[in-house]
């Protein structure tokens, strides 16, 4: 195993290195997203845990390759214990009581924190992959409707089990309803399939046209509206006016 090497802070002062993690006093400018079980966010916060870290040339607290150097290392039991402060202020209440856990390290309370959210991933793999089928448009607008499938093929990420992205297309044209059949069959007739984005994209289109479809018919079928008055006031007005 590869031991990462940290500076000891001397007599004459800490390097700029070892200076670096001293230096935040909010890690939520830094890592601007709170882990949490409802959201399921993990992936996204790990994400930026990891490059924070990086950054911060910490990043062997998290996986263990930077060690100790003996019992009793002060400068090593403080850095890790930053990077544990920093974890347990970018997590949610219940996530910190599962694994805030007295004499852990940071490396630790990360592998916890892991397994948290990576476990019993397939069933869930199964139930997301349920409710994907069973969505229907209903009474949701476009921009709701595709939100709420992008939800749940973001959650399938986050536990590692992406699904593929023409697979949410078709997801997206089944739990349409029948007003969209015509253009739910251009989509799915196309080949390749369009991107979810395009998808979104053409669906959005089709609403306005249905939209713009159904005010006009609705303006012909009601001879008492504004623009059919109108008219017909026009009209009488140039009968009046012809000599």
């Amino acid at each position: 195993m590869f031991i990462k090497p940290y500076t000891i802070m001397g007599d004459k002062g800490a390097t700029s290195n070892s200076d670096k993690p001293y230096t935040i006093t909010n890690i939520k400018a830094h890592i601007p997203v709170t882990l949490d079980l409802e959201e399921l966010n993990y992936k996204q916060w790990k994400s930026l845990f990891e490059m924070h870290c990086i950054m911060y040339e910490v990043d062997g607290f998290l996986d263990g390759t930077t060690m100790p150097k003996g019992a009793g290392d002060k400068t090593w039991i403080k850095l890790d214990t930053i990077v544990k402060i920093w974890i347990f202020n970018t997590i949610s209440k219940p996530i910190l009581q599962m694994v805030m856990n007295k004499g852990e390290t940071a490396q630790q309370v990360w592998k916890s924190i892991e397994n948290l959210f990576l476990r019993n991933k397939d069933a869930r793999q199964m139930q997301l992959n349920e409710d994907l089928r069973n969505i229907e448009i209903g009474d949701l607008t476009i921009t709701n409707y595709c939100h709420k499938l992008k939800v749940i093929a973001d959650l399938l990420e986050n536990i590692g089990k992406p699904i593929e992205e023409s697979t949410l297309v078709m997801h997206t044209i089944n739990g349409l309803s029948d007003k969209y059949e015509n253009i739910a069959a251009i989509i799915r007739h196309q080949k390749p399939l369009p991107s979810f984005v395009e998808t979104k994209a053409m669906l959005e289109l089709e609403k306005s046209r249905l939209n713009r479809t159904r005010h006009q018919s609705s303006i012909k079928d009601n001879p008492s509206s504004p623009t059919v008055l109108y008219a017909k006031g026009n009209g009488n007005n140039n009968r009046n006016n012809t000599p």
